[in-house]
């Protein structure tokens, strides 16, 4: 089925921005200097575009492995200053890469941290202070915002699991 749009229907949006700059920039080279330097122009520009973001994943990576060492127990005011960032470069970064605020992959992370040690501790009071929450209702209060279960429930799902995932483990 061949669909066409018409275009004199088709709403503009206006450039802003770094693509307006750009779109002023090809005008000016194609009426200067012809088509060809034109294309050139713009391959250079998408090149750089993209050498840019690659340039940021090792950061982003330095950035997750630090909050995993510090298993999510850390303000996003200590994560951008061990980064060597301004809060909002972090989150900016942090928002493009993950689609996570820092603040909800802290949570996050320290969520996975405690679900991880629900099968070796017996408390969920001590479970609840090691891994970093106030107290015990904190942690309940996080466990039903993020599972949707109690803690004891995401225990049995976790002991569930365990049980019934004999198939997964490799020989």
């Amino acid at each position: 089925m061949d669909e066409r749009i018409d275009l004199t229907e088709t709403p503009i949006t206006p450039l802003e921005g770094i693509w307006q700059d750009l779109t002023l920039l090809l005008e000016a080279t194609f009426r200067q200097r012809g088509a060809m330097e034109t294309f050139a122009t713009l391959e250079q520009f998408i090149s750089d575009l993209h050498q840019h973001e690659f340039k940021e994943i090792p950061g982003i990576r330095a950035t997750m492995d630090l909050l995993y060492r510090k298993k999510g127990q850390c303000s996003v005011n200590e994560l951008a200053a061990d980064c060597h960032l301004s809060i909002s470069q972090l989150e900016r970064r942090l928002k493009y890469f993950t689609g996570l605020s820092p603040k909800t992959l802290t949570r996050l992370i320290r969520f996975d941290m405690a679900c991880s040690s629900l099968l070796s501790s017996d408390r969920l009071t001590d479970l609840a202070y090691t891994t970093g929450y106030i107290d015990q209702s904190h942690f309940n209060h996080e466990c039903r915002a993020l599972s949707g279960c109690t803690p004891r429930e995401v225990r049995e799902y976790i002991h569930w699991l365990a049980s019934n995932a004999e198939f997964l483990q490799v020989s």
